[in-house]
């Protein structure tokens, strides 16, 4: 399988999906939209995945390359490729598929619950006994479910948590491959503006947060990533 990853800024890596990928010998291409905005063509990849961003879904004057990267997404959806988004990219995800991004009615920010909205998922057979797990978020926007599509999980600061489209679309607004590393990164990059509240923490609790729940976050994410991708 050949898979092709999209960064819309340097400290949003793969985190542990380059480890999944490792592990299952997986063919990865990469455009890093900061640094060169190039876009492959559909049928030099299988899998699309697009990764999150301070960026809003609009802001096409800012980044004009945001254009030429929602047209290969609904082309790679068009032509029944395997498309996963996460957070910005789980949004342009949603916009292709003609929904609406707006702002959230809250920040949300830190290691919060999500709950699942299915009684048994095949992309998710970790979360058959489980009313909610514990995932990073780092978001202002969240987008309506579009037409066809159906909701996956919400959380107490954001209704859209995640959603399906047929059979081949996947979208998540929180944040499973996110190892310590890279939440540091992002801390560095953006912590001064946190401000706590409900559905933010501060850096010192989500340092602490992430030390507790990222190893499961990953064992949930290799466990979503092989069954969307290989099953």
């Amino acid at each position: 399988m050949k898979i092709h990853a999209i960064h819309h800024v340097p400290y949003e890596g793969l985190g542990f999906i380059a480890d999944w990928i490792s592990d299952n010998n997986i063919e990865l291409s990469q455009s890093l939209m900061y640094d060169s905005p190039t876009l492959p063509v559909t049928d030099q990849f299988d899998g699309l995945i697009i990764m999150g961003g301070p960026m809003s879904v609009g802001d096409v004057k800012e980044y004009p390359w945001l254009l030429m990267e929602k047209q290969l997404i609904a082309d790679a959806i068009d032509e029944g490729k395997k498309v996963l988004g996460i957070c910005l990219g789980s949004q342009l995800v949603a916009e292709s598929l003609g929904s609406r991004v707006f702002k959230n009615p809250t920040p949300e920010i830190g290691w919060f619950p999500i709950k699942k909205t299915f009684l048994f998922h095949s992309w998710f057979t970790l979360f058959d006994d489980k009313a909610e797990e514990t995932f990073f978020h780092w978001h202002n926007d969240t987008f309506e479910i579009p037409e066809g599509a159906v909701r996956l999980f919400r959380s107490g600061g954001c209704e859209n948590q995640g959603f399906q489209f047929e059979d081949h679309v996947l979208a998540l607004q929180f944040h499973p491959e996110m190892n310590l590393p890279i939440i540091e990164g992002l801390l560095q990059a953006s912590g001064n503006s946190l401000v706590p509240r409900q559905y933010v923490q501060n850096a010192e609790k989500i340092v602490k947060n992430t030390t507790l729940h990222q190893e499961k976050s990953r064992e949930m994410l290799f466990d979503m990533l092989s069954c969307f991708f290989l099953d």
